[in-house]
């Protein structure tokens, strides 16, 4: 058997155009359930008997973080809806745990998407609750995915399933940080350093979350997936354009045209690699942490011709005779016989910890480290 699709439906317009769509399951997220989900409680019914008119298995959503009180309400409000449902999908562990013990009968579908990336958490959620379905984190890269079923490894888990295609939720939140708890906030966050790059920040009345500035799309990596333990994937569209391509690329089975049309820049997230540390290492200076741990002070600013701004982390006899390292790696010999503290007075003798003004060096840049005189 192939991979089989699941379907995000978060919004009442798009379930007519999603039932049309290949897929096994819709996944419907209510207002009362989901994070972000705008589908009301009162027609769920209603969805249910239209996903299952259309062959598909209705599968309910519900990803928010719940305290005590909210996880009671959330079961009780499932009574009523039990003989429309097919599943549950929960992300909150608690919630799992009292949907399990409340509802036996249930299907049970653990979501681990933004949590639990290694294989210890992943089997023993699966051993505790026995889903049956398991939503793979989005931090696992294939390869770390692919070894939950490598030779020696044990074969306790349920179908696995991951997401291929849509928004990618970066933070979540259940207090709102946007404006009066309850209401629907929906705008951008940038960067004055990055103009573009614009992120999606929302707030609902489950809390605030906020979404990578790019959609992942996995769909061109379809047979690196089958080849894994995953048997699901999950397409989330939010706009009826996206559901028209979906419908488009798979006629022609092009989903690389695909990618090319999609309206919103895209991502392979962490498929291949988690590689978040790699603009810090590029924003470090080898030079400069070569010489930290030995650094008296710091250069804050340097005005050519004029001072330099320096804080020292130690006292300093005076006078005295420095190495300066600048960002460049450039050392410099540099010394003085007074500094002068910010309120114009003077340290003759000796410089406490502090900061202080003194005369420019040449080659002297913001960041520089003063180190002792090398020892000949």
């Amino acid at each position: 058997m192939g991979l089989q699709r699941t379907l995000f439906c978060a919004i009442p317009e798009l379930l007519a155009p999603l039932l049309e769509l290949e897929g096994v399951e819709v996944l419907l997220a209510a207002t009362g359930f989901s994070k972000a989900g705008m589908l009301p409680e009162l027609d769920l019914p209603w969805m249910c008997e239209q996903v299952r008119a259309k062959g598909k298995r209705p599968v309910l959503v519900w990803d928010r973080l719940e305290k005590d009180g909210g996880i009671k309400t959330a079961l009780a409000a499932l009574r009523p809806l039990l003989p429309f449902l097919a599943a549950v999908r929960v992300s909150d562990l608690g919630a799992a745990l009292g949907l399990k013990e409340t509802y036996p009968a249930l299907e049970l579908q653990l979501s681990l998407e933004s949590h639990s990336p290694n294989q210890g958490s992943i089997r023993a959620w699966a051993k505790a609750l026995e889903p049956k379905r398991l939503v793979l984190s989005n931090q696992m890269p294939v390869k770390e995915i692919s070894g939950l079923q490598a030779p020696g490894a044990p074969a306790d888990l349920p179908p696995l399933e991951i997401q291929v295609l849509g928004p990618l939720e970066v933070f979540y939140s259940p207090r709102p940080l946007l404006g009066e708890p309850g209401r629907w906030f929906d705008q951008q966050l940038s960067n004055p350093e990055r103009p573009r790059q614009r992120s999606r920040i929302t707030q609902t009345p489950a809390g605030t979350l906020v979404f990578h500035n790019r959609d992942l799309f996995l769909l061109d990596q379809l047979d690196r997936i089958a080849r894994t333990p995953v048997g699901f994937v999950k397409l989330f569209p939010t706009h009826q354009e996206q559901i028209n391509l979906i419908a488009g690329a798979d006629q022609i089975q092009d989903y690389g045209a695909l990618k090319a049309q999609w309206p919103h820049l895209v991502t392979r997230g962490f498929f291949s690699a988690n590689r978040t540390d790699r603009p810090l290492r590029r924003l470090g200076n080898e030079a400069l942490a070569k010489a930290s741990a030995q650094a008296l002070g710091m250069v804050l600013e340097a005005k050519k011709g004029a001072y330099l701004l320096l804080e020292l982390f130690d006292s300093l006899p005076l006078p005295c005779r420095l190495r300066l390292v600048n960002p460049e790696g450039k050392e410099i010999d540099c010394g003085w016989t007074e500094l002068k503290r910010l309120d114009g007075s003077t340290a003759a003798n000796a410089a406490v910890p502090g900061l202080y003004l003194v005369p420019w060096v040449k080659g002297a840049l913001a960041r520089s480290l003063l180190l002792k005189e090398k020892e000949i």
